[in-house]
C-alpha cells in the first residue's frame, strides 16, 4: 500500500507569486523526477501568507495540473507546505515527570515559547533528544484560521491532502542529507523574503525571514543600470558577482545589498550559537531558492562568512534516468516543491 501511495502522489509549493508542482517516481532502488510544472497565482490570491481570495487560487491549481511536463499528473494526493512567515517551531526543554504525560508536559511548556493560543492553533512535535532529566523536543504551531484557509482551497481544487508540513522541513530535505551529524545553514533566496534555515543533527531548529529578497535584487540591478526587469535577471545569471564578468557591474550595484545580509546572517549566527550552546557551531551554508541563481553569489558570502558556501542542488536525490529535466536556470526555484515531492521517500534518502 505504501508502494502505491509513494508513486501516486505529487508536491507542491504553493507562493505569494507561483505555484510550482513535481512529481517524483521511484526507478527500482533510486527516484527520478516524474513531472514539473508552474503557474502565477493570481494577482492578490494570497497576501502576506494568507489566502485572501480563494476561486482565484483554485482554479490556478486546476491549470497547474493541466499544465506539467512529463508524466500526466492522475492523482490527487499531495504534499504541500505552509508559508514559513505563518508558522513558528522552536527547541524546547521539557523536565518529564511520573505524574504528567510528555506531550501534555510539551504543550504547557510550549505556551511560554510560542505567541499563539494553542487552543486556536495546530500543534505538533518531535522529541529530539532525552538526557537524564530534561528532553529536548522540536515544536511546530500555525494558526488554525490560516491552516483551514489552505485546507479548503485545496479540498476545493479536488485535492486529497497527504501532509502539510512547514517549508523549512521541504527544503532541507531536498539540499541536504539527512543523516548528516553537522549543523549547517540554509539561506532561502526567494521572489520576496530571504530565509534562514539551521538544521542540526537530522532536524530543523531555527527559522527566521529577512526583508531581502530576489525580486528586490532584480529592481536594484533593473533601476541602477537602467534596464528592464527581463534583462536584469538576465544579468544576475551571467555577470553576477563575478568581479570578471560585466566588467563588475553587478558586483559594485549589490554590493550593499550583500553587505546587508551579511550583517543580518552573523547577528542569526550569534544568536543562534547563544541560544544553543549544546549544538555543534555552524559548519557550513548551503543556497537555494530562485534568488541563489545570481552568478558567484556562494563565493562572496564564503569570502565574508568566513565559512565553505556551496549553491545546493535540489535534484541530488533524483538520480534515476528521466525523460524530463527542470531547466538548470529554473532548478533552484524548484527547491520547496522538489522537497514536498520527496517526503514520502524520505526513510530512505541518505
Amino acid at each position: 500500500m505504501e508502494t502505491e501511495l509513494t508513486q501516486n502522489l505529487f508536491g507542491l509549493d504553493i507562493s505569494q507569486q507561483v505555484l510550482r508542482l513535481v512529481q517524483v517516481k521511484r526507478r527500482g532502488k533510486k527516484l527520478a523526477l516524474g513531472a514539473y510544472g508552474e503557474v502565477p497565482v493570481p494577482a492578490g490570491a494570497i497576501q502576506n501568507g494568507e489566502v485572501a481570495a480563494a476561486d482565484p487560487l483554485v482554479g490556478a491549481i486546476g491549470k497547474l495540473l493541466k499544465s506539467t511536463r512529463g508524466d500526466k499528473v492522475n492523482t490527487r494526493n499531495v504534499v504541500t507546505v505552509l508559508p514559513e512567515q505563518k508558522t513558528f517551531i522552536k527547541v524546547i526543554t521539557v523536565t518529564p515527570n511520573a505524574t504528567t504525560p510528555l506531550v501534555d508536559g510539551i504543550r504547557d511548556e510550549a505556551r511560554n515559547h510560542i505567541p499563539l493560543n494553542l487552543d486556536e492553533a495546530y500543534f505538533d512535535w518531535q522529541l529530539l533528544r532525552q538526557n537524564g532529566k530534561t528532553a529536548s523536543v522540536l515544536i511546530g504551531v500555525a494558526p488554525q484560521s490560516i491552516v483551514d484557509a489552505y485546507l479548503a482551497v485545496l479540498d476545493k481544487a479536488g485535492l486529497v491532502v497527504h501532509a502539510l508540513e512547514i517549508e523549512a522541513a521541504a527544503i532541507t530535505r531536498s539540499l541536504l542529507r539527512q543523516q548528516e551529524n553537522r549543523t549547517t545553514m540554509v539561506i532561502d533566496f526567494g521572489a520576496i523574503r530571504t530565509g534562514l534555515i539551521i538544521y542540526s543533527n537530522g532536524a530543523v531548529t531555527f527559522t527566521t525571514s529577512l526583508p531581502i529578497s530576489g525580486n528586490g535584487i532584480t529592481k536594484t540591478i533593473a533601476e541602477t543600470l537602467k534596464i528592464d526587469l527581463k534583462k536584469a535577471e538576465e544579468a544576475k545569471i551571467l555577470c553576477g558577482l563575478d568581479p570578471a564578468k560585466c566588467e563588475g557591474a553587478l558586483r559594485k550595484v549589490l554590493n550593499s545589498a550583500i553587505n546587508a545580509l551579511v550583517i543580518q546572517i552573523k547577528r542569526t549566527m550569534t544568536f543562534y550559537q547563544t541560544s544553543f550552546a549544546g549544538q555543534p557551531a555552524i559548519s557550513g551554508v548551503v543556497l537555494g531558492g530562485g534568488g541563489a541563481n545570481v552568478l558567484s553569489i556562494d563565493a562572496m558570502l564564503s569570502e565574508k562568512l568566513k565559512l565553505p558556501v556551496t549553491v545546493g542542488a535540489p535534484s541530488a536525490h533524483l538520480t534515476a534516468t528521466s525523460k524530463v529535466a527542470i531547466p538548470p536556470a529554473r532548478l533552484l526555484s524548484y527547491t520547496t516543491a522538489i522537497g514536498t515531492a520527496l517526503r514520502p521517500f524520505q526513510r530512505n534518502l541518505p
